[in-house]
């Protein structure tokens, strides 16, 4: 596992959050932020913004969890309503900065899954995606068609869960793009496993350790 590359993606997550934006293309629409910026190798990092705890509408869309389809996307199979209703609307705004380049999607918990059902409607849309997409503690956003069509094209999610965070296991009814990355330890309360903060700080540690 390529801790350097994961540690560099959670920091690219914690930064989505800041106010004002990070640099980069930023795109806003309703509770959804996505950054778009340069990566040294070559292809555009796509960062989906996680769940302000302070903000209700993206608790809103969190806990829309019932499964819905996009008549637009049938592909994609029966997703998280609330997370696929809310991310459709960046596609269009995004389309325009990504066609012809390869696009790597990324997110912590909200964003995570933004980021997974984000990708696919790109794949669809003819975008290249970096074979290793990444997210940290998201949601379970989709089934068995997402998973096909990301397997189809050769993209393998590097998806991570730290300690006993429980946002990994919800909704039981929709399931992830692949096996979780297991880091760090189980805390007293499990929902401290969520922060990012603590993620982008474990697994730059790790990333020292196996220079």
């Amino acid at each position: 596992m390529d801790y350097a590359d994961l540690a560099r993606q959670a920091r690219l997550s914690e930064e989505s959050y800041a106010v004002p934006p990070p640099p980069g293309i930023v795109i806003e629409v309703g509770s959804i932020r996505a950054v778009l910026t340069e990566n040294p190798g070559g292809w555009i990092d796509l960062t989906y913004r996680g769940t302000r705890p302070p903000h209700p509408r993206d608790w809103a869309i969190d806990f829309s969890a019932w499964l819905a389809k996009s008549a637009a996307h049938p592909q994609l199979g029966r997703c998280h309503a609330g997370i696929m209703d809310a991310v459709l609307p960046t596609i269009p705004l995004i389309l325009p900065h990504v066609r012809g380049r390869r696009v790597r999607p990324n997110g912590h918990s909200l964003g995570g899954g933004a980021a997974i059902i984000g990708g696919a409607v790109l794949l669809l849309e003819g975008v290249e995606l970096h074979p290793n997409p990444t997210s940290q503690e998201a949601p379970r956003v989709a089934e068995g068609p997402c998973r096909k069509l990301f397997a189809d094209a050769g993209i393998a999610w590097w998806q991570v869960r730290y300690g006993d965070d429980p946002v990994t296991e919800v909704p039981p009814w929709l399931g992830h793009m692949a096996e979780l990355i297991p880091i760090g330890a189980p805390m007293t309360d499990p929902f401290d496993c969520h922060a990012i903060g603590g993620i982008a700080a474990w697994l730059s540690a790790r990333q020292a350790l196996t220079k």
